[in-house]
């Protein structure tokens, strides 16, 4: 059964794929409206393939992104350590802001467990430098701003707001071990109480 997860790598580079779908923009996020009462069909026919969530126990997919300071981080780079990559819509948003304050909050706690904390959304570096300063947040922001990180991880994907279907960053988190395998995903995260569910994943990595 495919899940509805479409890849836009086509749309997010042009603006448009065969079938005429047309990409909206709007501040901080890009958003792709679909106009259709069964948009996975509208893609499928379009010939649009849709990626999935990364599962536990997969590899990790490479990734090389700037940070909010400029600075390139590599994937391949943090092996040795966990790697906590977390998804989110929009900087300064309610919910962005309460999941990072939640992960600042327990930032020190997470460093000694030795994980190495990374929030990814496709907003700009400046965004990113504004949201951190405004929130005093002690980790990096990675700058995806053509979703091609949030495609390979299943993050992009149909989201359905109050009835209005559209493609966007869906919430979720990606807990990676020290050898770059995938030790747990949550998808479509609730914000109250995750950073709890994190850090009781680390420890139970720690322990396998």
């Amino acid at each position: 059964m495919i899940e509805s997860l479409v890849n836009l790598a086509a749309l997010s580079r042009t603006g448009q794929a065969a079938g005429g779908v047309p990409k909206a923009m709007g501040g901080h996020d890009t958003i792709v409206q679909v106009p259709t009462a069964d948009p996975i069909s509208h893609f499928l026919a379009a010939g649009i393939l849709m990626a999935d969530w990364i599962e536990p126990g997969q590899a990790a997919p490479a990734f090389t992104l700037k940070d909010d300071s400029g600075t390139k981080v590599k994937l391949s780079d943090l092996k040795g350590n966990p790697v906590l990559v977390y998804f989110y819509p929009r900087d300064d948003t309610p919910g962005c802001t309460r999941e990072a304050c939640a992960f600042r909050d327990r930032y020190d706690e997470l460093k000694k467990l030795g994980v190495q904390l990374f929030g990814v959304s496709g907003d700009t570096a400046e965004s990113h430098q504004k949201f951190r300063e405004k929130f005093s947040l002690p980790f990096p922001l990675l700058v995806d701003s053509d979703h091609a990180m949030s495609e390979k991880y299943g993050a992009y994907r149909e989201k359905n707001m109050y009835g209005k279907k559209s493609m966007g960053i869906q919430r979720s988190t990606y807990l990676i071990d020290a050898q770059g395998k995938v030790a747990k995903v949550w998808k479509r995260v609730t914000v109250d109480g995750h950073d709890q569910k994190v850090i009781e994943a680390v420890h139970q990595l720690e322990s396998e």
